[in-house]
């Protein structure tokens, strides 16, 4: 079966900065981008945020940096409206042993999309603010956010990353590092054929991924693109 991968968000994060003003973002000095699903360098993708039940103390959804003190998410991430439900890592490597370089933070804010629909899955993101603001070094770094005028054209490279699932009907791994995986923009009228029984695809969705690579439970948020 194919791993097609949609994804809902409006904001795509650009890897080459088009669009940011910040200096700050988009920069991955430690970025070495393996292709096809492997372990990922520490600090490839400074911006990649783990997002934890504080009660089971467990990694369920990815976050991407975007500021100092603001994570972008997906909003079928947001499980509970109590702030306290998560803490969330950056600069995390792996999801057991030690993370020299990472750090953790508790939740202050949290925005949903107004729009936000859970069955179509429409406008399926959302804001988390934190605590306190992050000091950006080499594996703490800001993503730079595509501007309006951004196109997305077919075959365009993307990457994902996350510490999801890595096979159909695997629990969430919690020991493995954060995996990385190229795959290119598909466009909407295949998008919409591959899963026409199952979501309507709508102007608002990205659609990307090729057999044998994409995505999975636990990597939400975690989709990238590259110019």
């Amino acid at each position: 079966m194919a791993a097609w991968t949609v994804w809902t968000l409006l904001l795509c994060a650009v890897l080459t900065g088009q669009g940011s003003k910040s200096q700050d973002c988009g920069v991955a000095p430690l970025n070495t981008r393996v292709v096809g699903g492997v372990n990922a360098t520490a600090g490839s993708w400074p911006w990649q945020v783990s997002m934890h039940s504080t009660s089971s103390r467990t990694h369920f959804c990815g976050g991407t940096l975007v500021s100092n003190q603001w994570i972008l998410t997906a909003a079928h991430c947001i499980i509970s409206n109590i702030l306290s439900s998560y803490t969330l890592y950056l600069g995390r490597e792996t999801q057991s042993g030690p993370n020299v370089h990472e750090v953790s933070s508790t939740v202050s804010k949290i925005i949903v999309h107004p729009d936000y629909n859970n069955k179509r899955f429409n406008n399926d993101i959302a804001l988390i603010e934190l605590s306190n603001p992050v000091t950006f070094n080499d594996y703490i770094r800001p993503v730079c956010l595509a501007s309006n005028s951004s196109q997305f054209h077919n075959s365009t490279s993307c990457w994902a990353t996350g510490w999801g699932q890595i096979g159909k009907d695997e629990a969430l791994p919690t020991k493995y590092s954060l995996q990385e995986v190229q795959i290119p923009v598909i466009g909407g009228n295949q998008c919409s054929c591959i899963y026409r029984k199952q979501i309507n695809i709508t102007n608002e969705m990205i659609c990307a991924g090729q057999e044998n690579k994409g995505i999975c439970q636990g990597d939400s948020d975690s989709f990238k693109m590259s110019g």
